[in-house]
C-alpha cells in the first residue's frame, strides 16, 4: 500500500511538472518570448545591433572635427565673430553659411565653455576649454578611417522588447525609444535572460528607403548586407553632402523670386575666374531662362535640372559666358544668418556659387510692413559715399527726409526739395527721384540692404562693393523730457508755423494746407492766416513728458480738430513740433527764416530803426 502511494505521488509530481512546462511554453508564445528567436549575448546579430546603436560622432564635425564623440546641444558658439545659439543639428547650416561667406578668410569657431560631449557609449564628459577638447579629438580615428559604428542603417523607433528571466521565471515588457536605450539593453544581455524583439519592425537606409523586418534572421541578414553600403561622411568637409534633402522645386523657389544674383565663387580648372563676373547680375527664372546683365548689355541663356537629393544635375547654357556652361551637381542650398541665400554647384573640382543680393528675404530683422517703417518719422543723412569711398555726406547734412505715404518725398533744411519715392521690385528696391541738387545725385534705384527702427542702409542696385552707399538714421521720436512750458516757449519764439507734414487716415494732406500760417498765442488763441483770410481758433496743452495732450480747435479746419499727442520736438535745423493721433501725423515747422534772435514776437511792434 505504501509503495503504491509513493508511485502515485511520483506520477502526480511528474505530470504536474510536465503540465507546468507546457503552460510556461504556451506563456512564452503568448507574451512574445520565444527562445528560438532570442537575442543571444555574443551572437552576430547582437553585435550588429550594438554597432548600430553607438553614438555617431561624425554628424557634427563642423563643430568639433571629431568622429568619436558629439557636442551636447544646445551650445553657444561664435563663428567668424557671429554668436549663435545652436539648439538642433539642422542649425549647423547657419555655421556653414557664415563660413562660406568669404573663401579668403580663416574660418574660426569658438565655444562658450564649458561644454558637454557625448562619447560613443553615451557617457557625458564636461570639457572646460579648447585645449581639453583638442586632446579628446586627437584620440578619435582620423578622417574616413575605419570605425566600428554602423551609420548606413537606422531603426525606426519605438521598439517593443519582451524578456523572461530563467531564474525568477518572471516576464517583462518595455519600449526602446532611441539608440541610447538600445545600446544599454544590448550591454545588459546575459545568459539567464531570454530577450525577444517584437516583430515586425522597420529600418531605414541612407537613401531613406524603409524596409519591414519580420524575424531575427531577416534582421541579421539585412544589417549584414547593407552595413557598408553608404559614405559614412567621417570627414571634416562639412559641405560635401548638403543636398541629401534637396529638390528641384527648392532650387526654383530660391532662384526665381530674386532678380539680382551674383557669382560669389568660380573656380575653373583650379583657376579663380571670379574677376570677369564683377558687376554681372543674373536672373534665374523658374521657366529655365537666364538673363545676365553687365551694365549696358543683357545676355540670354537657359538652365535646366534633373534628378533628386544629392544627385541633382543643373545644366547651364549661357553663350557669352562659356566658363558657366556645364552640367553641374547641386551641392548646397544655404541661407546665412542675415537671410542671404546662396547655391553652390560642383563639376569635378570646378566650383560655381551664386549668391543673391535680395537680402531682406528671410531676414527676421526686417519689419513686416516696410512701407510703414520707411514713412514713419523723419530720416537724416548719416553718411553718403560715392563709388564706395568718396565721402559726399557733407553736401546732404542738415536735411530731414520725409517719405510720405503718397510716395512723395521732401528733403527739408528750411528750404524744401521735393521729389518722389517708390518700390520697384518685391518691396526691397527703392527708386528715388528728387527735383533738384544736391539730392538729384540720389536719383537711382537702391537696394534696401538693412533697416531697423533707427537706421536704414541703402546700396546702389546692380553695383559691386564699390557702388554708392547711403545710410539714413531716423530722428529720435521721444518726448520724455518735453514740457508744456517748453512748447509755449517754442511757439512764442516764432509767430509763423507751417504744416510740414500732415497724414490723416492714410492720405497726405500737407499740399492742401502748406500755404496756411499758424500763430500759437501764449494764452491759447490760435490765428490761422490763409492769404487775406484770417481764421480764429484755440489751442491748449496739458500733461508732461510723453503724456502731453495738445487740443486744436479751428472753425472750418476740421482736419486739425483733434486731441493730439505731443510726439517729439526736434530741429532740422528749423524747429519742428510733431503731433500724433494713432497713425495720423501732424507736424508744424517754424518759418522764421530770419533766425530766432530777430523774430518779431509782437505783431503790433513797430520797426523803430532810424531811416538815416
Amino acid at each position: 500500500m505504501k509503495r503504491n502511494a509513493i508511485s502515485y505521488l511520483y506520477v502526480t509530481t511528474l505530470l504536474l511538472g510536465l503540465l507546468t512546462s507546457s503552460c510556461r511554453e504556451d506563456e512564452f508564445q503568448s507574451r512574445g518570448t520565444n527562445e528560438d528567436e532570442a537575442l543571444v549575448v555574443g551572437s552576430n546579430v547582437a553585435d550588429l545591433l550594438f554597432r548600430l546603436s553607438l553614438n555617431d560622432g561624425s554628424s557634427d564635425n563642423i563643430l568639433d572635427r571629431a568622429n568619436c564623440f558629439s557636442i551636447q546641444l544646445p551650445v553657444t558658439v561664435t563663428a567668424n565673430g557671429t554668436t549663435l545659439n545652436i539648439t538642433e543639428e539642422s542649425e549647423f547650416d547657419r555655421i556653414e553659411a557664415i563660413f562660406e561667406e568669404d573663401d579668403n578668410d580663416d574660418d574660426l569657431l569658438e565655444f562658450d565653455f564649458p561644454i558637454t560631449i557625448i562619447l560613443a557609449d553615451y557617457q557625458r564628459v564636461e570639457v572646460e576649454d579648447r585645449t581639453a577638447l583638442n586632446v579628446l579629438a586627437d584620440g578619435c580615428p582620423g578622417e574616413n578611417e575605419e570605425d566600428v559604428d554602423i551609420e548606413c542603417i537606422d531603426i525606426v523607433y519605438p521598439l517593443t522588447i519582451s524578456t523572461f528571466d530563467r531564474i525568477t521565471e518572471l516576464f517583462d515588457s518595455f519600449t526602446l525609444d532611441n539608440d541610447e536605450m538600445l545600446y544599454d539593453m544590448i550591454l545588459e544581455l546575459n545568459d539567464n535572460e531570454i530577450v525577444n524583439i517584437n516583430f515586425p519592425i522597420k529600418l531605414t537606409t541612407s537613401d531613406e528607403a524603409m524596409t519591414e523586418i519580420t524575424d531575427m534572421n531577416g534582421l541579421e541578414t539585412f544589417i549584414e548586407s547593407l552595413k557598408d553600403s553608404c559614405d559614412e561622411d567621417d570627414d571634416n568637409d562639412f559641405n560635401d553632402d548638403d543636398c541629401e534633402d534637396c529638390s528641384i522645386q527648392q532650387l526654383q523657389d530660391i532662384w526665381s523670386p530674386c532678380n539680382d544674383w551674383r557669382i560669389a565663387k568660380l573656380l575653373v580648372a583650379e583657376t579663380d575666374e571670379l574677376a570677369q563676373f564683377s558687376g554681372v547680375s543674373f536672373i534665374l527664372q523658374e521657366d529655365g531662362d537666364i538673363f545676365a546683365n553687365n551694365g549696358p548689355t543683357d545676355f540670354l541663356g537657359s538652365w535646366s535640372a534633373e534628378g533628386e537629393g544629392s544627385n541633382i544635375q543643373v545644366t547651364i547654357d549661357l553663350p557669352n559666358y562659356p566658363d558657366l556652361n556645364a552640367s553641374w551637381n547641386l551641392n548646397s542650398l544655404l541661407q546665412s544668418s542675415n537671410g542671404v541665400f546662396s547655391t553652390q554647384l560642383l563639376n569635378g573640382n570646378d566650383v560655381l556659387r551664386f549668391q543673391e543680393t535680395c537680402t531682406l528675404i528671410g531676414n527676421e530683422n526686417v519689419p513686416p510692413d516696410l512701407e510703414a517703417e520707411i514713412s514713419d518719422g523723419l530720416w537724416l543723412v548719416n553718411s553718403y559715399f560715392v563709388n564706395g569711398t568718396d565721402n559726399q555726406t557733407v553736401a546732404l547734412n542738415g536735411y530731414g527726409l520725409n517719405f510720405n505715404v503718397d510716395r512723395t518725398v521732401e528733403a527739408d533744411n528750411g528750404e524744401v526739395i521735393g521729389g518722389s519715392w517708390d518700390f520697384t521690385d518685391r518691396d526691397i528696391d527703392l527708386q528715388l527721384d528728387f527735383d533738384a541738387a544736391p539730392f538729384e545725385a540720389l536719383n537711382k534705384v537702391w537696394r534696401i540692404f538693412s533697416i531697423s527702427d533707427t537706421r536704414m542702409e541703402l546700396r546702389e542696385l546692380g553695383a559691386d562693393s564699390n557702388g554708392d552707399l547711403l545710410v539714413l538714421s531716423k530722428q529720435a521720436e521721444d518726448c520724455g523730457d518735453c514740457s508744456v512750458s517748453q512748447l509755449l516757449q517754442l511757439f512764442s519764439e516764432c509767430l509763423d508755423w507751417r504744416v510740414n507734414r500732415f497724414e490723416l487716415d492714410g492720405e497726405n494732406l500737407q499740399p492742401t494746407y502748406e500755404n496756411l500760417s499758424f500763430k500759437f498765442e501764449t494764452f491759447g488763441d490760435l490765428t490761422v492766416q490763409n492769404g487775406e483770410d484770417t481764421i480764429l481758433g484755440t489751442w491748449s496743452a496739458s500733461g508732461s513728458g510723453n503724456d502731453i495732450d495738445v487740443v486744436l480747435s479751428v472753425p472750418g479746419l476740421n482736419d486739425f480738430n483733434f486731441t493730439w499727442d505731443l510726439n517729439t520736438i526736434f530741429e532740422t535745423p528749423a524747429d519742428n513740433v510733431e503731433l500724433r493721433d494713432g497713425g495720423n501725423i501732424l507736424r508744424f515747422q517754424e518759418a522764421c527764416s530770419a533766425g530766432k534772435d530777430n523774430v518779431v514776437n509782437d505783431p503790433d511792434e513797430v520797426d523803430e530803426t532810424d531811416d538815416d
